[in-house]
């Protein structure tokens, strides 16, 4: 099936392969077509990004304090023309996880940042040989004080279990022969990286079943990379990491299988593992668009990216903590949680952050003062002609997204709008007023919705939405009730909750024109669980009916 190209499709390519997008940039990537805009995202070299360059210049940052190199990558990400660029040099940060807690030194973190800018998309070799030489590196992994008399083996282990095999791919000996490998990679003057052949270990060594032979130097530690980043478990691994960062869950066979076909085509591409990963069917399909939740940082970014918050305000040197929220909500740039990055998913979320989240959207929509505001709702709002209610929920749902708010929901903010200071039903009008304060109100509504902070995909054009009628779970059935053909043959639901691990998807088997059935026996995909099983292991569930056409009813929360 071909993929549909339109402003929904392209708005949510644009959110994963960057940071969201203004209402123009979305219409003229469905100009380019699927394939020019990936094209453009993918190949972004060919993108003129001096503007930005310059204006870091001129921003005047003192890159040696931790808070201004914060800054200075989030302004990138903000403004630059190559999202792609940036999103990618974010899950190289959380791959090659490094922290300011023990290196200390911004000056090596600024390099390593842009290390992975420099190699985002290109031969994963090259950035394994790289990260090996880089000093934040040698430093987090304590590769710097390895000498043949006492190889670390902290690095090797790291090396082949979180950045190219993964665990169950290599023994403890082929940690330490690589560890051997690696003995003389170490530091001149603290900064700078060095090979000291006298503290290497030259000795005959076996990685992964290749024989390294003995009397060698430097050459060792290159082989090791060569070796890892041609195995054939490599491609797989790296292709899962890309899908789950870009995508969510795990990649289907047919992906993962055409991504690992196009790193080795590609020699070790990582630019056309994206393209395939851009330009699939599986990558706008419901079971992954569905699947994400924003990280603290795309949540920040993207907002404002969207919203067009005005630049000179974020250049304001107090409104630069304004990017404190991240922190609040559980990601600190340069300062990873562990070796392993951020686990995201789930994790982002707990009633600490949450309550971070929507203090964020209340803040960015509601930030304004004498003869400035941050988001120029008045603006957005002239631009899209919209004038009721129904049409300024509409388009503030379609900009944000498009957002699939539900018929309820919908209803339930154009009652917003329309209510009167004391909470009775009221005429809504456009005028400096409601727009300064009914409209921002409206902002904060959306960018704090469930739609909103997950990486949703809003319903396409001509797409059925099931109407549902209350559940019922009974003797390991599940039992729904539809209105009218509001559910079409194929209908599956999808089932999350605490005690679900992702998410999983029943079929539906049709008992009546207005009740379905997932049968007490039905296995779901991908766990292969029982419903029963799942509902036993949690007090609630959460579901969501699925027609084949992509059409999908509001979430239920079901007590079991």
């Amino acid at each position: 099936m071909a993929i549909p190209w339109n402003r929904v499709n392209a708005a949510y390519l644009l959110r994963r392969a960057g940071f969201g997008a203004t209402a123009a940039e979305v219409d003229e990537h469905v100009t380019l077509g699927l394939e020019g805009a990936v094209s453009r995202l993918v190949d972004y070299e060919a993108l003129d990004n001096s503007a930005l360059e310059t204006r870091l210049t001129q921003l005047g940052l003192n890159l040696d304090e931790l808070f201004d190199l914060y800054f200075w990558w989030v302004y990138r990400m903000l403004y630059t023309a190559r999202p792609l660029e940036e999103k990618l040099t974010l899950f190289w940060h959380g791959h090659f996880a490094t922290s300011f807690a023990k290196v200390n030194d911004t000056r090596l973190l600024l390099r390593q940042n842009e290390l992975f800018r420099q190699l985002a998309a290109g031969d994963f070799e090259r950035m394994l040989v790289e990260i090996s030489k880089d000093p934040a590196m040698l430093i987090w992994l304590d590769n710097f004080l390895s000498v043949k008399e006492a190889p670390n083996e902290n690095y090797g282990r790291e090396l082949v279990e979180l950045f190219s095999l993964g665990i169950g791919n290599y023994t403890e000996t082929d940690v330490k022969e690589i560890a051997r490998c690696f003995t003389g990679w170490t530091l001149a003057g603290g900064a700078e990286f060095a090979f000291v052949a006298g503290i290497h270990d030259t000795g005959r060594k076996a990685v992964l079943g290749n024989v390294i032979r003995e009397g060698r130097g430097m050459e060792d530690g290159l082989e090791v990379c060569r070796i890892l980043a041609d195995h054939p478990v490599t491609a797989s691994f790296i292709a899962r990491k890309l899908w789950r960062f870009f995508a969510a869950g795990e990649a289907p066979s047919r992906v993962l299988d055409a991504m690992t076909s196009a790193y080795v085509a590609g020699d070790r591409s990582i630019r056309e593992m994206l393209r395939v990963i851009f330009t699939s069917e599986e990558f706008y399909a419901r079971a992954v668009t569905d699947e994400q939740i924003k990280s603290p940082v795309e949540l920040y970014v993207g907002t404002l990216r969207t919203l067009e918050a005005d630049r000179n305000i974020v250049e304001f040197a107090a409104f630069r903590f304004f990017i404190y929220h991240t922190l609040l909500m559980g990601q600190t740039l340069f300062l990873p949680p562990n070796v392993k990055g951020w686990d995201g998913g789930r994790k982002w979320i707990n009633t600490s952050t949450l309550l971070a989240r929507d203090s964020f959207a209340s803040a960015v929509a509601t930030t304004r003062g004498p003869g400035y505001q941050l988001v120029n709702a008045g603006v957005l709002v002239a631009r899209s002609g919209a004038a009721t209610a129904e049409e300024v929920v509409d388009y503030f749902a379609d900009l944000l997204g498009p957002l699939d708010v539900g018929g309820a929901a919908r209803g339930r903010l154009i009652d917003y709008l329309h209510a009167k200071p004391d909470g009775t039903a009221g005429a809504f009008s456009l005028d400096e007023g409601t727009i300064d304060t009914k409209v921002r109100g409206l902002l904060v509504l959306l960018l704090s919705s469930p739609e909103y902070q997950l990486h949703l995909k809003g319903r396409e054009p001509g797409l059925v939405a099931p109407v549902v009628v209350t559940p019922a779970f009974k003797n390991g059935k599940l039992i729904v009730g539809a209105e009218g053909a509001s559910l079409q043959e194929g209908a599956r639901v999808r089932v999350t909750g605490d005690a679900v691990d992702g998410t999983e998807s029943f079929p539906l088997a049709r008992k009546s024109p207005k009740k379905w059935v997932v049968a007490k026996r039905a296995t779901s995909e991908p766990g292969g669980h029982l419903l029963g099983d799942l509902a036993a292991r949690g007090a609630a569930l959460t579901l969501v009916i699925e027609n084949p056409d992509g059409g999908q009813s509001e979430p239920y929360d079901l007590a079991v």
